[in-house]
């Protein structure tokens, strides 16, 4: 009977312990989805000059912003932001997993409309 006892106690303890490294998983997975971190993005063949030859990401930017969730972003209360770099002609976006896949296919599809015209 003790040894039933013992068996069924370990195997109590086992399960417990793997619904709790389940959760611990699931949660990790949800914090990961949330986390804000930094992209750089080769932007130099996308639109991002102005007439006079100057590099300015702002148009770029206007439709990453339409493209995105817009409340993520700085401007209106979120944790996403964005920084140019026109010594490399770069753009370091930081923002959400979400976000980060959104503006790749945005980027992928400005360039596939360029390369057909």
């Amino acid at each position: 009977m003790r040894l039933i006892s013992k068996c069924l106690l370990t195997l109590i303890l086992l399960t417990a312990s793997w619904v709790a490294t389940d959760q611990q998983s699931s949660n990790a997975a949800e914090t990961d989805s949330d986390r804000v971190y930094p992209t750089v993005y080769r932007v130099s063949d996308l639109p991002t000059w102005t007439g006079d030859r100057k590099f300015d990401v702002s148009i770029l930017m206007r439709l990453v912003r339409l493209t995105t969730k817009a409340s993520d972003w700085e401007s209106n209360g979120g944790s996403s932001g964005y920084t140019c770099y026109p010594e490399n002609l770069s753009l370091v976006v930081s923002t959400h997993r979400q976000n980060h896949e959104k503006i790749k296919e945005l980027m992928k599809a400005i360039r596939k409309d360029i390369a057909t015209k």
